[in-house]
């Protein structure tokens, strides 16, 4: 039970000091915040322009946050990034380029925080959020957890939603180890007990329709996703032993169609119409992965119990497997032509089931991800599928039938039960009980021992608690009617039974004393004896003829069984002989392809040398010639330097013989000079080309240099290729070296075991013929004494007719005792049925007595829940006195013991 506070005043009296004392004190979004947000924010944070992801014009846009996550908390300024901001005291600072919003309004904003987030002045204040709980249970193991099951201690049974007719079952879910099932109903999951089918609780689902429902590998969990279509969708964690929410993960735009956890208690994954599959981490509540693979909406999803993968389906057909913790894509599985329905896992997580629209149902295993098995399981659509603890299957579908198999698709049980489409099947934890939901919200159960015949049908909408209540008084009423009337038909049928017992005892005597008459006048000694010993003769002769027939069936069946391991061994033998000549081949296969790789190889290495010679031959002449070029450079500017020089002495002489016309001496050097100077400007011109040539022809020595070197670079890689692959197929083909040895030994070692089989058949062939010659000597015996025994019959029946006048006044008495012992046992017979009667009519009072306790204690929870909230409603509000507040607490502390005396009475 959950632990009802004696006094909460203080709390209470701490509550009023910061609560608004009248509506119109009351700081909202809508008359405070808004106006604010607009001055300030709304250029930056609309629904077109959502920086960061941040709309601020709408209270639920704000309350959504951004791409980061939740921007604001209730009553929590420290964890209010919006806050932080907008005062300049976290980073990046709002607005960016501009002062920080004034005082008084961020003033304003804060109140907005500690009194509750308010939408409008008459709405409700926000509660400020769980700390997040780390549920994680460490590494995930394979198999039974340690210590007893769990099992629900307080679950709720009301409030429930009840409507004029059920609803469909979209999930129902078996506790991996504790013998209770979960099923989805309107806006509320039940628990039912699969062995007793008693309603353990009722948890409500406080946001939207359930569609999904799992427990936690350890048992300690319910996981609940849903929401509303086209509007919100989330996931629900519970405590399956008291009911309480204790973690919610993910806030969707649209339903939860499909979710689960993993068995470490660290990750759920949800999926739904906007076709990803999400991974949260449970403690922080943080996206993980957000994955788009699918094409449609995804409808299917399971985290494998080993905690290594997360399977995935959608409306498509589409089907892949992921790591759990890291979302990377491990597997596609094609193989569904329509929608994936359902996903679940073997209990050792190496094998994973599959339904479909297709009608299929499909087992890949995770080595390959490869699919290992198909069958058609439903005509129209496989709507579920499930696997037992011992490897068995359970799938439901549009048929109307609920069909168990084992864990090779053989089918073991059928029943067409169900009035409409099946929707959801799961095994109990003893795995010999199934429960099933349809379309119509029938739920089911059946035993899949003996007969397998269905033993229950449950509400999937059970009445309110008050009608409940009341029904359950009806019940009792009538059941203790029912009681009274066992009880008188128990009276009677015990006076009938002693007429009779007392009837048969007259007829028991009289025939007594007709029997010691027939007695004192029987048989002769002498024909008797002789019948005895010649029955004795008979039953010896007829004992050893058994003896040697099951001695001659025991030798058959040996032969059989030596001829059908004889058979066996020859088919090892010769698979063995079949595997080792397949690895031969495979094995000169890949010996081939390696030698042909390392030749490859060796040629490519050759190439490769000779190429990188040719590359550096090209890279030193390249050099060469670029130094004959700059050389040819230097030289010509030399010359065109003595050319300029000679230019100018030239000028200079020419200018003195103007000077001097007369003067032919200078005429002449002046002419001798230019000349000179004409000389070397030619002798310039032609270093320049040259020059110039050698530049050009060392840059293209230097680009074929490059080419050789680019050529070589790409023919290492490919040598380095080829080299690794010369040097994988060595290692497969070492690897098949090792395995052809393995078959070698494999079918030397089947050989011997089937000339072993053939050489124990050959012995027991021997034993066989030597016990039927036995049998065949006993019946000659056997027939012989029973010729012995018709003789000695016919003497004795000579004798016997001298008592035949006294066995006809036996006879009538014989009858007699006959009819009378008849109707003893008719009278026994009744009176037991009587005594069953009262035993099952108590029973029923017994459990219509603690059903009632237990509605009458769900109706005392609702009245303590609902003076609990009337309690917190008097410490919100500022004028209510304190003595109404401990009236009212008071009033809980009563209702407490009836609670705890109704709830033993009820056995809960």
């Amino acid at each position: 039970m959950r632990h009802i506070p004696t006094t909460i005043l203080s709390a209470g009296l701490l509550a009023l000091s910061v609560a608004p004392a009248s509506a119109k004190d009351v700081i909202n979004y809508q008359d405070h915040i808004r106006p604010i947000f607009q001055q300030s924010c709304f250029n930056c944070h609309n629904a077109d322009n959502a920086k960061g992801g941040v709309d601020l014009t709408s209270y639920r846009a704000t309350m959504l946050g951004g791409s980061s996550g939740e921007i604001i908390f209730a009553d929590s300024l420290e964890d209010s990034v919006l806050l932080g901001v907008m005062d300049h005291s976290m980073e990046p600072k709002m607005p960016p380029r501009g002062d920080k919003v004034a005082e008084p309004k961020l003033e304003l904003i804060r109140q907005w925080i500690k009194q509750g987030l308010r939408e409008s002045a008459t709405s409700s204040a926000k509660k400020k959020d769980k700390p997040r709980m780390d549920l994680s249970v460490g590494q995930a193991a394979v198999g039974r957890p340690a210590g007893p099951p769990i099992m629900p201690e307080d679950l709720p049974l009301g409030p429930i939603h009840h409507t004029p007719r059920a609803g469909a079952i979209s999930d129902v879910a078996g506790h991996p180890w504790s013998p209770i099932v979960a099923t989805t109903g309107q806006r509320q999951v039940l628990v039912h007990h699969t062995q007793t089918g008693e309603l353990l609780g009722i948890i409500p689902f406080a946001y939207g329709q359930p569609q999904t429902v799992r427990f936690s590998w350890n048992g300690g969990l319910l996981m609940v996703g849903g929401g509303v279509a086209g509007a919100s969708g989330t996931v629900v964690l519970y405590d399956l032993k008291t009911g309480d929410e204790v973690a919610r993960i993910g806030d969707e735009v649209d339903e939860v169609l499909a979710a689960d956890i993993d068995a470490s208690q660290r990750f759920v994954a949800l999926g739904g119409p906007s076709k990803r599959v999400k991974g949260f981490d449970v403690a922080t509540g943080e996206l993980l992965y957000n994955l788009d693979k699918h094409t449609e909406w995804v409808t299917a999803l399971a985290f494998s119990p080993t905690g290594e993968y997360l399977a995935s389906g959608d409306r498509n057909g589409g089907l892949h497997v992921w790591e759990a913790d890291t979302g990377l894509h491990v597997y596609r599985l094609d193989g569904h032509g329509k929608s994936v329905t359902a996903l679940s896992w073997r209990y050792d997580g190496k094998v994973l089931a599959s339904s479909g629209e297709d009608g299929q149902a499909r087992l890949w295993e995770m080595k390959d991800g490869k699919q290992v098995k198909n069958w058609n399981a439903h005509g129209g659509g496989a709507m579920s599928i499930a696997f037992a603890e011992d490897g068995r299957l359970v799938t439901t579908g549009r048929d109307q039938v609920l069909r168990v198999w084992d864990g090779s698709g053989a089918k073991k049980f059928e029943n067409k039960a169900l009035t409409s489409i099946g929707l959801s099947a799961s095994f109990d934890t003893a795995s010999n009980t199934v429960v099933a939901g349809d379309l119509t919200g029938r739920l089911v159960r059946w035993s899949l021992e003996g007969d397998a015949k269905q033993v229950a049908e449950w509400s999937s909408n059970p009445l309110p608690v008050k009608q409940a209540v009341a029904a359950s008084v009806e019940r009792v009423s009538a059941t203790a009617d029912a009681l009274k009337q066992a009880q008188a038909a128990r009276t009677r049928r015990d006076t009938e039974l002693k007429q009779a017992q007392q009837a048969l005892a007259e007829v028991d005597q009289h025939l007594k004393q007709l029997q010691q008459f027939v007695k004192a006048n029987g048989d002769t000694p002498k024909t008797e004896q002789a019948r005895q010993d010649a029955y004795k003769n008979r039953d010896q002769a007829n004992a050893a003829l058994r003896d040697a027939r099951n001695r001659h069936g025991q030798a058959s069946n040996q032969l059989k069984a030596k001829v059908g391991e004889s058979n066996r061994a020859r088919q090892n033998h010769d698979r063995a002989v079949q595997d080792l000549e397949k690895k031969t081949a495979e094995l000169n296969k890949y010996t081939a392809q390696a030698n042909e790789a390392k030749q490859q190889a060796d040629t490519l290495k050759a190439q490769l040398e000779a190429k990188q010679a040719e590359a550096a031959a090209a890279k030193t002449q390249a050099e060469q010639t670029k130094q004959q070029a700059d050389q040819a450079k230097r030289d010509a500017d030399a010359a065109k330097g003595e050319a300029a020089k000679a230019k100018q002495q030239a000028d200079q002489a020419k200018r003195q013989s103007d000077q001097n016309p007369d003067d032919q001496a200078l005429k002449d050097k002046a002419d001798e000079l230019a000349q000179q100077a004409k000389e070397l400007v030619a002798k310039a011109e032609d270093l320049k080309k040259k020059a110039d040539a050698l530049a050009k022809q060392a840059a293209d020595q230097h680009k074929r240099a490059q080419d050789l070197s680019r050529a070589a670079s790409d023919l290492d890689r490919k040598t380095q290729a080829q080299v690794r692959k010369a040097g994988d197929l060595k290692k497969r083909t070492d690897q098949l070296r090792v395995e052809q040895e393995q078959k070698t030994t494999q079918r030397d070692k089947r050989a011997s075991e089937r000339s072993a089989a053939e050489e124990k058949v050959e012995a027991a062939k021997k034993d066989e013929s030597a016990k039927r010659l036995a049998m065949d000597q006993a019946q000659e015996m056997a027939t012989e004494r029973t010729r012995e025994v018709d003789e000695a019959t016919k003497d004795h029946n000579a004798a016997r007719q001298k008592l035949d006048e006294a066995r006809r006044g036996v006879r009538p008495a014989e009858d007699r005792l006959k009819k009378a012992t008849e109707a003893e046992a008719k009278a026994k017979a009744v009176a037991a049925e009587s005594v069953t009667k009262v035993g099952l009519a108590e029973q029923d009072l017994a459990q219509a007595q603690r059903e009632t306790a237990k509605w009458r204690a769900a109706e005392v929870r609702l009245k303590i829940d609902a003076l609990k909230k009337e309690l917190d409603q008097m410490l919100a509000v500022a004028e209510t006195g304190s003595d109404k507040i401990k009236s009212k607490q008071a009033e809980i502390d009563a209702l407490v013991p009836v609670y705890e005396k109704l709830r033993q009475e009820a056995g809960f």
